[in-house]
C-alpha cells in the first residue's frame, strides 16, 4: 500500500517509513502541508498519516479539505501531542479515522495502520491493480463513493427527453467524449459529438432548448470547455458535466455534475485511472438510459447488431 505520512519532525518521519517499509508498505513523507496537498491532487494513496502542529497548515484542515475534495473513503490516521478530550473530539469530527498520541509505541502503531487498511480495503491484494502511484481500486470505488444516483436519474432523465445529446470533450477528454457516444449510438441517433474545440462552439451556438451537451473534463475549468459551455448555455440547452470537482467553474454551470472519483492532477489528462472512472460513470449511464426504455433500447440493440454481423468474417 501507499501511505503519505505528514510531520514536521524529520525524527518522527524517519520512524514512520521504517515501521512502515517494515510491514511492506511504500511510504512517502511531507514536512509540510501545502506539499502534501500539491501532491493529493495528481496522486493517489491508501492512507494517510496527518501531524496536527505544522509549519503552515494545521492537520485538521487538511483532513476537512481531504473529505470534501477527495475519496471520503481514505482512511486517515492522526498523530499528535495534542491529547485533551477536546483535541480527539475535533480531530475525529474534521474527519481522521483515528487518533494517537505521541511519542508513538512501534506496536500499537503498526496494529493501528493495519486495522485501518483491512477496513478500508477488504480485498485481498490479488484483486488490487498497483501501479507506481494509479491504483484502480481507487479509480473505481471513488468514483462509486462519490456518483450520486439521484444525478444519475436526473442525467438519464434529460438525455431521454432531449432531441440531440452532444458528447463533448477537449483534449484527451475528446478521446473519452468519443467513445461516449459511439457507446450510446447502438440506442439513439440522437447522440452526437463535434471535433475540436472551435467545432464544438460553433454547435453549441446553434443549439436549444430540446438539445443537451454531456461534457467530460476532469478539472472542469479549461478556458474553451467554459466558453463552448457558456455558449450553449446561453441557446437554452442543458448541461451535463462529468468531472472530479464538484467546485470547478464548469460545475457552476452545469445543470448536473457527475463525479468521478479518481485521484490525479488536473493537468494529467493521459491518466489511465481518469479514463477508468469516466468509463465507468459511462457505462453507469448507459445502463440507466436502458432501463428507462427497455423495450427501446432492445429493439435498436438488435438492430445494431444485425447490422454489424455483416462484417463478421
Amino acid at each position: 500500500m501507499r501511505i503519505a505520512a505528514l510531520d514536521d519532525d524529520p525524527l518522527q518521519l524517519e520512524f514512520f517509513t521504517h515501521a512502515l517499509t517494515a510491514m511492506g508498505h511504500a511510504c512517502r513523507t511531507y514536512t509540510t502541508g501545502a506539499a502534501l496537498l500539491k501532491d493529493l491532487r495528481r496522486e493517489t494513496f491508501d492512507l494517510l498519516i496527518v501531524d496536527w502542529q505544522l509549519p503552515d497548515i494545521e492537520g485538521p484542515e487538511i483532513i476537512t479539505w481531504v473529505r470534501q475534495q477527495l475519496d471520503t473513503e481514505l482512511p486517515i490516521l492522526f498523530v499528535t501531542h495534542r491529547q485533551s478530550e477536546s483535541d480527539i473530539v475535533q480531530g475525529l469530527g474534521c474527519g481522521a479515522d483515528d487518533f494517537m498520541v505521541k511519542p508513538v509505541r512501534l506496536a500499537e502503531f503498526k496494529a493501528r495502520v493495519g486495522a485501518l487498511l483491512r477496513r478500508a480495503y477488504p480485498l485481498t491484494a490479488q484483486s488490487v491493480l498497483d501501479f507506481g502511484p494509479y491504483r484502480f481500486l481507487t479509480a473505481i470505488n471513488g468514483t462509486q463513493n462519490a456518483l450520486s444516483t439521484e444525478a444519475v436519474d436526473e442525467a438519464v432523465h434529460l438525455m431521454q427527453e432531449a432531441r440531440q445529446v452532444f458528447c463533448l470533450g477537449q483534449g484527451g477528454s475528446m478521446l473519452l467524449a468519443n467513445d461516449i457516444c459511439a457507446r450510446f449510438a447502438s440506442l439513439s441517433t440522437k447522440f452526437r459529438t463535434a471535433g475540436d474545440s472551435h467545432l464544438q462552439l460553433l454547435t453549441a451556438s446553434l443549439m436549444n432548448e430540446a438539445d443537451v451537451v454531456l461534457f467530460v473534463s476532469y478539472s472542469g475549468a479549461t478556458r474553451d470547455m467554459m466558453e463552448t459551455l457558456r455558449t450553449a448555455k446561453a441557446a437554452g440547452a442543458k448541461i451535463i458535466l462529468l468531472t472530479h470537482y464538484e467546485d470547478s467553474p464548469g460545475a457552476l454551470l452545469a445543470d448536473v455534475v457527475l463525479l468521478c472519483g479518481a485521484q490525479e492532477s488536473p493537468l494529467d489528462s493521459g491518466s489511465i485511472p481518469i479514463k477508468v472512472a469516466v468509463l465507468y460513470v459511462a457505462e453507469v449511464l448507459v445502463l440507466r438510459y436502458i432501463l428507462d426504455d427497455k423495450p427501446g433500447s432492445t429493439e435498436a440493440q438488435e438492430r445494431t447488431t444485425e447490422a454489424l454481423a455483416v462484417k463478421m468474417l
